[in-house]
């Protein structure tokens, strides 16, 4: 069980260094108007350049099949919240072994939303291009194929953005170190959470240092620090980027953009619509 007081005191605490993280992607974007394609997704699709006679064949922009999958994410934590009674206002209870069904209930529910945020394709593709962005590069539209290609979206999420931030965003690096916890997510997806009186048992550890599997046990508190925290980032990121596709339509009340690609012979500007 979570309580709602404490996302809403995390949220305050991670909105102004989310802000700053966003505002820097549109800083430094190396391209104009870079940071809309992270609303769209825009991405290269090898298929589509094979058949199109477009000015700039392959590149594409709009959600694919993950479209389904965070919409169904965001009906599932509406029902969390407004109807299944699992969160609360008042303090954790406490619970023995014999009791306390309710709460591995909200756990197992819980965990659900935990892995579905930060192992979703929107949510890695939206880290990391505005990390990439932050960052003064430019927009990757071969996205796709580097998630792809790495051994696990752990390791993609671990190099690829969280690293990629610990010098010029500390803060949001020490967040994301302390809030995504790679035994946690796997323990999650393998059915590895054993909730045990007061505390959550993870089936997956291990001595090796080399498996970050290095915890035995979580206690509620713990985990509800995990969880709300996931809430309240999810929160203020969704939130930004609200903001920004709303100025993005004010900007281009007719709904076509330019951005420039970089093919190597140096840039190229193409159109797309909002």
């Amino acid at each position: 069980m979570i309580r709602r007081q404490k996302i809403h005191e995390t949220k305050i605490g991670i909105e102004n260094t989310v802000v700053e993280f966003v505002n820097a992607a549109i800083k430094n974007q190396k391209f104009q108007n870079n940071i809309i394609l992270i609303l769209l997704s825009g991405q290269y699709d090898r298929d589509l350049a094979e058949q199109s006679d477009a000015h700039l064949p392959g590149y594409t922009v709009g959600h694919q099949f993950e479209q389904f999958s965070s919409q169904s994410d965001q009906k599932f934590m509406k029902w969390y919240f407004e109807e299944s009674g699992y969160v609360t206002d008042g303090e954790l209870p406490k619970v023995n072994i014999t009791e306390g069904l309710d709460h591995h209930v909200a756990i197992k529910l819980e965990s659900m939303i935990y892995i579905s945020f930060w192992e979703s394709d929107i949510t890695l593709m939206i880290l990391y291009q505005l990390t990439r962005l932050a960052n003064g590069e430019g927009y990757d539209w071969f996205w796709r194929e580097e998630l792809a290609k790495s051994v696990s979206r752990n390791e993609f999420f671990r190099k690829k953005i969280k690293n990629q931030l610990k010098e010029n965003f500390p803060a949001l690096y020490n967040f994301l170190d302390l809030n995504v916890i790679s035994q946690v997510r796997n323990a999650i997806a393998h059915s590895q959470l054993a909730p045990l009186n007061n505390n959550i048992k993870l089936l997956n550890y291990s001595k090796d240092p080399k498996k970050f599997s290095e915890i035995i046990l979580l206690d509620y508190e713990e985990w509800e620090r995990l969880i709300c925290s996931t809430l309240a980032f999810r929160g203020s990121l969704v939130s930004n980027l609200n903001d920004m596709g709303k100025q993005a339509k004010a900007t281009f009340p007719s709904g076509k953009f330019n951005v420039e690609i970089d093919e190597g012979n140096g840039p190229v500007k193409v159109a797309f619509s909002i």
